[in-house]
């Protein structure tokens, strides 16, 4: 086993980093709304007006690859 090098620039514009991050992003987002006491219907608007039950398939399934504008929208979240 061999430890990669992890780039300190990640860029939403690669798409292969884009594919690897959707799944721990969107985890990351659902806990962050959950903590927050947020419902379903403003979660998916943080997400850029996202239909609420396609938010409640993509929480059910765990979504597999977010579009580059949809992971921008969960980088700004900061829970401080």
């Amino acid at each position: 086993m061999s430890l990669q090098r992890l780039s300190t620039h990640a860029s939403l514009d690669d798409a292969g980093f884009c594919r690897r991050s959707s799944g721990p992003a969107f985890r990351a987002f659902v806990n962050t709304v959950r903590f927050l006491g947020l419902s379903n219907q403003e979660a998916s608007r943080l997400l850029g007006d996202l239909p609420e039950t396609t938010y409640e398939r993509w929480v059910r399934e765990v979504a597999a690859n977010l579009a580059r504008a949809t992971l921008e929208r969960i980088s700004y979240l900061r829970v401080h």
